[in-house]
């Protein structure tokens, strides 16, 4: 059912780099056509169902202590990527969950079962070029293709001499591999030509290598604060990180061939960093709150709404004292 909100936000774009022109989709797919399903409101609806019945079966919530049951409902990362975050079909998906949801927890409320619920998301995303455009973001662009691994690999190997891409592994944006044949001043070469091109580009606001993530301080103190660097490090692996990495400018989305992905996420600016928690029981009185607060921060909230003691340091996140409900724990 397309509802009159999801309607007004129909609008048909065409889309560059392959893809299929979306923006009034129904979500309808063919029959047989199993591979489309993850990206259907049914792939949450089936989930929601098995956990119902793993509840069921198993007599969650009946006993003296606690269960905690996890659900991951992922159509709303494959509906975003396939179709973008802000057209009609990424309404019908939440319209869809947002009913589905409401269906389960009065399952669990006809089955008599007292339960808390935390939701939240692993990332948030960029809605494609062309509809950023019309919504008034003027620098919103696709990623240049010069920017592809292999373009801009091999573009730099040529001008050194080389005749195979100096980039092994990696996307347009994010962490790059360099080729694990250089080694010694042929690798410290290609790196800083690498990152100077890099730098050059009118799309790329800033690179890092793998030494100066390394030498940069750890991140603390307020999220909503950190620079840039600090936004990347907390993402860095000395011994997984790639030798250099790449951060585009606010609104570039970095996907070169659009025929299968049209929106996809991985920077460190808000849109894709930023996303809600909801924490709910019965009888929690509202209250919104804007405070910077992490994803880790869940799970020493829901220990201590459920009387588990957590020692203090022993994990990264932190009680949420302002949460109707909860007692924390001395820090």
């Amino acid at each position: 059912e397309i509802t009159p909100l999801c309607a007004e936000k129909a609008q048909v774009f065409p889309i560059a780099g392959g893809g299929k022109p979306l923006g009034n989709g129904t979500l309808a797919r063919a029959a047989g056509a199993n591979s489309a399903f993850r990206s259907t409101p049914q792939f949450d609806a089936a989930t929601l169902a098995l956990a119902a019945g793993l509840i069921q079966e198993q007599g969650l919530g009946k006993g003296a202590a606690p269960d905690l049951v996890a659900i991951g409902l992922s159509a709303t990362d494959y509906v975003g990527h396939t179709y973008g975050t802000g057209g009609q079909e990424m309404c019908l998906q939440l319209t869809s969950l947002d009913r589905d949801l409401g269906d389960f927890m009065a399952l669990l409320d006809r089955w008599g079962l007292d339960y808390a619920v935390a939701l939240t998301a692993d990332h948030g995303g960029l809605d494609i070029p062309e509809r950023l455009r019309a919504r008034g973001v003027a620098d919103a662009a696709w990623i240049d293709p010069a920017l592809a691994p292999k373009a801009i690999g091999t573009a730099v190997a040529t001008k050194l001499g080389r005749s195979s891409s100096l980039i092994a592994s990696g996307g347009p944006s994010g962490d790059i591999y360099l080729d694990p044949a250089l080694t010694g001043a042929d690798r410290a070469r290609a790196l800083s030509a690498l990152a100077a091109a890099y730098r050059a580009h009118p799309q790329v606001a800033a690179i890092f290598t793998k030494a100066e993530l390394g030498a940069a301080a750890a991140p603390s103190g307020d999220p909503a604060q950190w620079p840039l660097i600090t936004r990347v490090r907390a993402s860095f692996d000395a011994a997984r990180s790639g030798d250099l990495y790449v951060v585009l400018k606010p609104h570039i989305m970095p996907i070169v061939d659009t025929s299968a992905y049209v929106a996809t996420h991985g920077s460190p600016w808000d849109y894709d960093r930023r996303v809600p928690i909801l924490l709910w029981r019965k009888g929690m009185a509202p209250a919104p709150r804007e405070e910077a607060i992490e994803t880790i921060d869940i799970m020493p909230t829901l220990s201590a709404l459920l009387g588990l003691a957590v020692a203090p340091g022993s994990v990264d996140g932190k009680c949420l004292a302002s949460v109707d409900g909860i007692a924390c724990p001395p820090r």
